[in-house]
This record gives C-alpha cells, sequence and structure tokens, in this order.
C-alpha cells in the first residue's frame, strides 16, 4: 500500500493555482506543544489531562485525554520510530491505562492542570463540554498514533487490531508552508471517526452516564432526595473543596507523607432501598485524612451499620478500592450502612467537620 500523500493548492486572485510545498514538521519539537494547545485538531470531543506521563514501568505518555464521556485516550508522536516500534510502545501504554482508576486520573489532572495554571478537573471539563463530569471515568480506553505517513506494515497492524476490538487508530499529519511564509497543517483518518464511533456503539458497554444533578434528581424521584442532598452538600468543603461525584464518591486529601493527592473516602447510593440512602465508608482513608478512629465513625453512624467483609467483589469491600498502598489494602476496614433520617446524617456530617476543624488547628 501506497503512503498516504496530501496535496493542497492555494487559489491566487486571478484563479491560479499554485501547489503549497509539503514540508517536514518537527515532530520532536512542535507538533506536540500545537497538539497540546489545541486537542480540537485531532478530535473535538478531547481533553487534555497530563502531558509526559509517566507510567508505572517507566515509559511516558505523551499526551493522555478523555473524551466528552471519559474515557481515557493515549495520544503517541511517531518521532522518528519504525511502525512497529511506535505500535508496541503505545499497546504497552494502554496496557497500563486501562487500570487507572478515577482517583489515578484525578491525580494526574490535578498536576498537570496545576502546572498549567488551570482549574480543576471538573471545571476544565464543564468548561469543555458544558456538562458535568461523567461518574465514571476510564470505563473504556483507546489509543491514537500521530505520524507524518502511513506505511503499509502499519496499516496492517491497525487492521488486525480493530477486528479483534483494539481500538488504535493512526491519524497523519502533514505541515505545509505557503509562499508568503503562511504555516499550515493537514490531518487524515485511517479509520473515519464516524465509522469508529458507530465500532464503538456496537459494543455492550452503556453509552450514557449519570451526573450528580441527575443522580439528584434519581434521588428525588424516590423519595430521599432530601438525604442525598443532605450528605451531599454536607461533605462538599470537608473532604476536599471538589468532591469527585462516583454515584456520589467522594474524595479527601492524601497526607504528604502518603504521597498527596486525592483518594475516594465514601460512596453514598441514589437509588433507595426501602427510603433508606446507602453508604460504604472507607475507616481506614477517614483516618488518615481526618483522625478519625473507628470507634467514634460507629459511634456517629446508625446502630445497625455494619464492617464490611473482606473478600467481596464488590463496592463495599474497601480493600479492593485502588489507589492506595499494598499496606493499607491489607488492613483496609469500611463501614456500610443506611441513613434513613436527617438527624442520622446531620450527626455524621457534625463528626467529619468537628473532626476537619480540629485537624486545621492542629496543622
Amino acid at each position: 500500500m501506497a503512503q498516504q500523500t496530501i496535496r493542497l493548492w492555494e487559489i491566487a486572485s486571478n484563479q491560479e493555482l499554485s501547489e503549497v510545498a509539503s514540508t517536514e514538521v518537527p515532530l520532536e519539537e512542535r507538533l506536540e506543544d500545537w497538539l497540546e494547545s489545541d486537542i480540537s485538531m485531532l478530535d473535538p470531543d478531547l481533553v487534555v489531562v497530563g502531558r509526559q506521563v509517566r507510567t508505572d514501568f517507566g515509559g511516558l505518555i505523551d499526551l493522555l485525554c478523555i473524551d466528552k464521556v471519559g474515557d481515557a485516550v493515549v495520544i503517541e508522536l511517531k518521532k522518528g520510530r519504525t511502525p512497529r516500534e511506535v505500535t508496541a510502545q503505545t499497546l504497552d501504554y494502554a496496557s497500563w491505562v486501562m487500570r487507572l482508576t478515577r482517583e489515578k486520573l484525578a491525580e494526574i489532572a490535578e498536576d498537570y492542570y496545576k502546572s498549567q495554571s488551570l482549574g480543576s478537573l471538573e471545571e476544565v471539563f464543564q468548561d469543555k463540554f458544558g456538562r458535568e463530569l461523567p461518574e465514571t471515568l476510564n470505563g473504556d480506553h483507546r489509543s491514537i498514533i500521530v505520524a507524518e505517513s502511513l506505511d503499509a506494515s502499519t496499516k496492517r497492524i491497525i487492521d488486525y487490531l480493530a477486528e479483534r476490538e483494539v481500538r488504535l487508530d493512526l491519524i497523519t499529519v502533514q505541515h505545509f508552508q505557503a509562499g508568503d511564509g503562511k504555516r499550515m497543517l493537514a490531518r487524515v483518518y485511517l479509520v473515519d471517526p464516524e465509522v469508529a464511533a458507530a465500532r464503538s456503539r456496537s459494543r455492550s458497554r452503556p453509552t450514557s452516564y449519570k451526573t450528580v444533578s441527575e443522580l439528584q434528581a434519581i434521588a428525588d424521584e424516590n423519595g430521599i432526595g432530601d438525604l442525598y442532598r443532605q450528605v451531599r452538600d454536607g461533605v462538599r468543603g470537608i473532604l476536599s473543596a471538589q468532591p469527585y461525584a462516583t454515584v456520589v464518591g467522594y474524595c479527601g486529601k492524601r497526607p504528604p507523607e502518603d504521597g498527596g493527592g486525592v483518594r475516594t473516602v465514601m460512596f453514598v447510593g441514589a437509588y433507595p432501598e426501602d427510603g433508606r440512602l446507602a453508604f460504604v465508608l472507607h475507616a481506614t482513608r477517614f483516618k488518615a485524612i481526618l483522625g478519625i478512629e473507628l470507634d467514634a465513625l460507629k459511634e456517629c453512624l446508625p446502630g445497625d451499620a455494619r464492617e464490611t467483609e473482606r473478600g467481596n467483589p464488590d463496592i463495599a469491600d474497601v480493600s479492593t478500592w485502588v489507589g492506595s498502598s499494598e499496606e493499607e489494602k491489607q488492613h483496609a476496614v469500611g463501614m456500610i450502612g443506611w441513613f434513613r433520617s436527617s438527624e442520622e446524617v446531620a450527626k455524621f456530617i457534625d463528626l467529619l467537620r468537628n473532626c476537619a476543624q480540629l485537624k486545621a488547628q492542629e496543622e
């Protein structure tokens, strides 16, 4: 298969055509900067959350993005590597990205946006797409290789992976410079984005997600809206200024000696069980973040709240919550139960607020 070639012509005032010369773009020096400043050149439904993101095995992802449904997207530039090298490297990065939790993505974005003097992940996502950050991040992932040309070997590899539903695409980018010095970039997809989207929709994965507002509406419809709202508003500003909602999960700051960043410490379900509002609390993390001992936490919860059982492959087993040390996983303790009244919620929030105030005074 021949390499893809793009040709451009400038239309002069006398209607004569003048071909614009194609020049090599300095990928290592400029293209990554251009894409970071405007990732919509590749896809208007992307937002950058990290650049030169270091993986656990030492590799550096050129650009890490999420799309409008919260899926992670790896962007790799060819940078002089052979087709096989860059394809293998991209797949290697994808194997790491597929295991990123919401917490880890939030940490990556937090560090990146801080260096760029931008807002929080929620704010950037809201500004970009005009909607709240999805409750689930990285439910799926895909990769894009950016190169100046397409060769037959790369196309065969990508076609083979596509047949097996591995989401890897290639975009060719070519640089042009007109006689007046004006510079232009052109890009071509190996697979048309609409075709790729259709392939994605054909999968069994749901295409919709619930935002905090939508979950609040569900809670309202089921008669527990006031309890849900009381927990949501009460926790806001105690665990973090920008709580991450994941049905609804809230994150708190890690202490500096534990690496800093954020981690989820509680989940609250918007769906009722006989008019009760379900909760799962990570008691070990509450102690690390706010200094709340397990006994004190138990005293502020409804009487039938119980410790979570270890080994259960569900959300109740806090030892499976990723984003913490192996030691924490070995000793993680959680509490599960239901709020039935405003008084029960208030007792819990009061404990958090008092402990947060004491923590602030100590610091």
